[in-house]
């Protein structure tokens, strides 16, 4: 390929990307990862990659077992699942203690004996294509007029309305929004079980395209209308309990 000698550091990354890639870590280079490319002369100074550290606290990972099978997940309401994608990481299972306290856990074999030496390992997140991805989760929405029978259609039309219209979505892309159950909690409380479609490849064919966008479709994947419904709902019960606070500060006005 071409040689790129004079580039900035964010326009040598983008070169690399472009090309399904990316600039070699300090320890890469040197372990010879750019040697006999034909672009540098030797002791020419070239970029590299720094990987972000991010941390986690021991809440924040689900570890899920399954036999002999450990998965770990990560909390998608706290974290960018970007930030993952393809990531890779190391485990330490066993007994692990530090200077100020004693772990209590530890690991056993078939026979309930605590092995002596703890288990390490790599994992890597899965490399997954979000706009190919779908995304179900639970939401609790209030002020639903119509759902006084949970499996009634006007109610889940209501209810499905009510998501678009948080999301702010043209009429065009409703079908990506799946209602597929809804559970009356009482007190104008409902939760409903949401299921949004995979931007490629959808009921309509096309991707989803919001109000306001007048030049090409632009690609929103369901897991960040997730977290734009997150975040609606949480701004919809700030101003209620803003609005009753002034209610009920009025009604003792007299």
């Amino acid at each position: 390929g071409d040689c790129h000698k004079k580039e900035f550091y964010d326009d040598a990354k983008d070169i690399c990307k472009s090309n399904e890639a990316r600039l070699c870590t300090e320890e890469e280079l040197e372990n010879d990862c750019a040697r006999e490319s034909g672009c540098y002369e030797k002791n020419e100074l070239v970029w590299s990659y720094s990987p972000d550290v991010i941390g986690l606290d021991k809440d924040d990972v689900i570890i899920a077992c399954d036999g002999r099978k450990v998965g770990f997940q990560i909390d998608l309401t706290e974290h960018n699942v970007e930030d993952w994608i393809g990531r890779s990481f190391k485990v330490e299972m066993g007994k692990i203690s530090t200077n100020n306290t004693e772990s209590k856990s530890n690991i056993f074999d078939l026979n309930g004996n605590a092995i002596a030496n703890n288990v390490k390992f790599e994992k890597t997140f899965a490399n997954i294509d979000l706009n190919q991805a779908s995304t179900s989760f639970t939401v609790r929405l209030n002020g639903v007029k119509n759902c006084s029978d949970d499996d009634s259609k006007v109610c889940r039309n209501e209810v499905k309305n009510k998501i678009t219209s948080l999301l702010v979505l043209s009429s065009n892309d409703h079908g990506r929004v799946e209602v597929e159950s809804v559970t009356i909690m009482g007190g104008g409380d409902l939760e409903a079980k949401i299921k949004i479609l995979a931007t490629e490849k959808s009921t309509y064919g096309r991707m989803l395209r919001q109000h306001g966008e007048t030049t090409n479709d632009q690609s929103v994947h369901s897991l960040s209308l997730f977290r734009e419904l997150q975040s609606a709902v949480e701004a919809e019960k700030r101003e209620d309990r803003m609005l009753f606070g002034a209610d009920t500060e009025s009604s003792n006005l007299g």
